[in-house]
């Protein structure tokens, strides 16, 4: 998945989910939230990926864990996450967009000796 494409996904499951709790307003959702508008237009409008802080916002918001913010209904399993591949992820978000692309790109050399 692209980054575009997960930025989609990702607006695309806030709007489920504000659906699911009945919120019909980016309004409603950033002051029950406690969230600023700022953080929510860009979340929902731009071409930015949220922040790690701001997903778990609003998944506590919602009631959810990160876990349950990301599972894909279509399929019928999740794959747990070991704690080596959540520190690699959380270390990943504090990187540069250039450092993330060459970390990716030493990653997929492995892959393809």
């Amino acid at each position: 998945m692209t980054d575009n494409e997960m930025i989609v996904w990702i607006q695309n499951r806030v709007r489920s989910l504000m659906e699911e709790k009945g919120i019909k307003s980016e309004y409603r959702l950033y002051k029950d939230a406690g969230m600023a508008q700022s953080t929510i237009s860009t979340l929902l409008h731009s071409n930015n990926l949220p922040t790690l802080l701001t997903l778990q916002t609003l998944c506590d918001y919602f009631g959810i864990t990160l876990s349950q913010f990301f599972f894909d209904e279509t399929r019928e399993e999740l794959r747990p996450v070991t704690e080596t591949q959540w520190t690699i992820f959380r270390r990943f978000l504090h990187l540069t967009d250039n450092q993330q692309q060459a970390l990716l790109a030493l990653i997929d050399s492995f892959n393809n000796p």
